[in-house]
């Protein structure tokens, strides 16, 4: 039987609560280089003001990175998806609905620190912004200066508990990044989840924190959407 050639493979890149698109610049510009078709999705809330997460609901959120993952399957055989902590969330809720080839999370945000997750509301009200959760001076690029708005934790926590609920439905092969010293998002949640899943496999970073997109983390992360894009675009018979 003759062999058909895929198409380009296309990518879908999801970014953290508070930070930007240009935190996946690297990503985006490595993934073109490859040949891959890239999108980073503009997400409700990306102003750089709290009250621009006014009313924002989960359902606001996957709408448009639904709507870029489908708008792919028109130009790219076979889809991935990467995201990072709240970004995480939207590509397993991808990988829940739609025939995507494989998944790359980083700090997948499944559980907030219980001081946020149990407050939330309140914590909105009367601080607008907490802080990355890193004790380094350096933030990597695209990360909000001001930090995370927590009007944002309410979303977060409803991603995390509807994506979980209907977890079984992801068949794709899964590749998790879990920074050890991670103080945002749960590693042993990661784990468990990576444990759970059929097809996934974990990477834990033992220094690594939340913001894992540089150094050892970046490199891994580069090195797995290399050998993914691979995979997706074998040749079929």
């Amino acid at each position: 039987m003759d062999k058909k050639p895929r198409g380009p493979v296309g990518w879908v890149l999801l970014h953290d609560l508070g930070y930007t698109p240009a935190s996946l610049s690297f990503l985006e510009a490595a993934l073109a280089d490859l040949g891959c078709r890239v999108v980073i999705p503009a997400l409700p809330g990306e102003g750089a003001l709290p009250d621009a997460w006014r009313g924002v609901t989960a359902s606001d959120m996957v709408r448009p990175v639904r709507d870029a993952t489908l708008g792919l399957f028109s130009e790219a055989e076979e889809v991935c998806l990467f995201g990072h902590g709240m970004g995480a969330l939207l590509a397993m809720q991808m990988a829940e609905e739609l025939p995507v080839k494989g998944l790359i999370l980083a700090a997948p945000t499944l559980r907030l620190p219980d001081r946020l997750a149990l407050a939330s509301s309140l914590v909105a009200r009367f601080q607008p912004y907490q802080s990355h959760g890193d004790a380094r001076d350096d933030l990597p690029e695209g990360a909000r200066e001001k930090g995370l708005p927590t009007a944002g934790f309410t979303v977060i926590r409803d991603l995390a508990r509807r994506v979980l609920s209907d977890r079984d439905a992801v068949t794709c092969p899964v590749r998790m990044l879990v920074p050890g010293q991670d103080q945002w998002s749960d590693p042993k949640a990661a784990l468990d989840l990576a444990e759970a899943l059929p097809h996934a496999k974990a990477i834990v970073l033992p220094e690594g924190r939340h913001q894992c997109l540089t150094g050892e983390g970046g490199a891994q992360l580069l090195e797995l959407a290399r050998r993914m894009s691979e995979f997706a675009g074998k040749e079929r018979a």
